[in-house]
């Protein structure tokens, strides 16, 4: 008689966990991999997640591909590259190689088992013909839409990695033009928050809905939108890149560093980012669009990082209205940013904030070191169709689609900030909560810093804040108001 199989409460985890992701896949027909991190955030909540985030494998077979192209700095090569990316997957994996020299390619989609290797003496150059990136269905500023794909695609794929001490230099000034000379009109006429969606300017790289990817030691050069996403994914390392988007004269917008949005137990490791826009950001969907797909971004952190210049450093937002939950950010250093730790949403966004540990956090002229607006951005975050217009392209209506009035308000909870210290070239702190629903449970411990001014507090309650000094050289404390249980010495 064979023994009866031991039933842990790790395999009834495991199974409960299939069985939700199997009923959600039947009912909604979604990807695989959306249903497992629905069933992730569903279920209870993972103790020491922090020992399971990145990816769990690497491709491992030693097969060399060479691309067969000319490395002129002239040539377009999109064809070359992608053949012997498929000729590698189709073996079953392996690596893919360049000769020295300069690559012009434009959307390239790395598949399953393959490393595609960019050494130190290689450099990509993104095609300037829009026709080099062809329109894909993805998420790009927190909808779910048409885009032009990235430059560096991993989609519906497992077991990936891009690696090498090599350069990838999207060369997005062109969209970058194309965006500032539209935007005045677009803003005379109430329309910013539309300019964004209807310049579509490519991601430098895109993971999307995809498992045990890694990216590793490249830098990034000049993406004409976000640089780094990860999107509807799980078990992702970026590892030693950089990102360098502000080295032009004419700076690059919403070039975002590096986003983890809606996925779970994803790693970003000793990257340094100089971004015109937020450093490193925790994403999880826009308005109705993001409630429709109601996947939070989870289990997930940055980790001894590097911001430069950007409007964020460690930046919480705008796009959450799927949820950011059991995430951390440590041992981050930054530099000149706008605003060091930054929290931003709106009075449309909803979705639960929580379970944030912010921690050791070393600034250097900061503009303001601590930074929290629930109604940030009005003329981008509240989009209004116009009146009386017609023609409404149809991801304007998505866009500007009404959140049920209940569903609204953003919920910010049980955020710890500890252990940082530094410099601001203006202000403290500005924190900006809702009448509707304060901001509540935050903790502010060991944070030591000066600027010019100390700066306020508004619509907040129960703060516990210990061993906290944050000084203006005007003399003048934290201001608080519409408070209850918040006071900082």
């Amino acid at each position: 008689m064979k023994p009866r199989a031991k039933f842990t409460l790790r395999k009834w985890l495991l199974l409960a966990l299939l069985a939700v992701a199997a009923t959600t896949r039947a009912e909604n027909n979604e990807p695989a991999i959306r249903a497992e991190l629905r069933a992730i955030a569903n279920g209870p909540i993972i103790k020491d997640w922090q020992k399971q985030v990145g990816a769990r494998t690497r491709p491992t077979a030693a097969r060399q591909f060479v691309v067969q192209a000319r490395g002129d700095g002239q040539a377009v090569c999109t064809r070359e590259i992608q053949q012997a990316i498929d000729e590698c997957a189709a073996a079953g994996g392996g690596i893919v190689e360049f000769k020295p020299g300069q690559y012009v390619t434009g959307s390239l989609f790395i598949k399953s088992n393959v490393n595609f290797h960019v050494a130190k003496d290689v450099t990509l150059l993104g095609a300037q013909d829009d026709a080099a990136w062809p329109l894909v269905r993805t998420r790009a500023g927190g909808i779910e839409m048409d885009w032009p794909a990235a430059l560096l695609n991993v989609r519906d794929q497992q077991n990936v990695s891009i690696t090498g001490e090599g350069t990838v230099n999207a060369r997005g000034k062109r969209w970058w033009k194309r965006f500032w000379a539209a935007e005045p009109a677009y803003h005379k006429k109430g329309l910013r928050w539309a300019v964004d969606y209807d310049i579509r300017r490519p991601h430098m790289l895109q993971i999307y809905q995809s498992r045990d990817v890694t990216v590793q030691g490249l830098t990034f050069i000049d993406s004409p939108f976000w640089t780094l996403h990860t999107v509807f994914s799980r078990q992702v390392t970026i590892e030693g890149c950089k990102v360098r988007n502000m080295v032009a004269a004419t700076w690059g917008p919403s070039t975002d560093g590096i986003n983890i949005d809606s996925s779970a137990f994803v790693l970003v490791e000793n990257c340094d980012v100089d971004a015109n826009d937020d450093c490193f950001s925790f994403k999880a969907g826009m308005n109705a669009d993001g409630q429709r797909v109601n996947l939070p971004v989870q289990y997930s952190m940055f980790r001894s990082c590097v911001a430069r210049r950007g409007h964020g450093g460690i930046t919480l937002g705008s796009d959450m209205s799927g949820g950011i939950r059991h995430c951390e950010a440590k041992g981050i250093k930054m530099i000149g940013t706008n605003s060091g730790i930054r929290l931003k949403s709106a009075a449309v966004r909803g979705g639960l904030v929580e379970d944030i540990l912010i921690q050791d956090v070393q600034m250097e002229q900061i503009g303001i070191a601590i930074e929290m607006s629930l109604n940030w951005a009005p003329d981008f975050s509240y989009p209004k169709l116009p009146d009386n217009a017609t023609n409404i392209p149809p991801d304007w209506r998505v866009i500007a689609a009404p959140v049920p009035p209940e569903r609204r308000i953003p919920t910010w909870r049980d955020i710890t900030i500890a252990d940082v210290r530094g410099t601001s070239r203006d202000t403290v702190i500005v924190a900006e909560g809702l009448p509707q629903l304060p901001m509540s449970r935050f903790r502010l411990e060991r944070i030591h810093l000066e600027g010019v001014r100390a700066g306020s507090i508004r619509h907040a309650q129960d703060w516990i804040i210990k061993d906290v000094r944050l000084t203006g050289k005007n003399g003048q404390p934290v201001a608080i108001k519409d408070c209850q249980g918040v006071s900082i010495p």
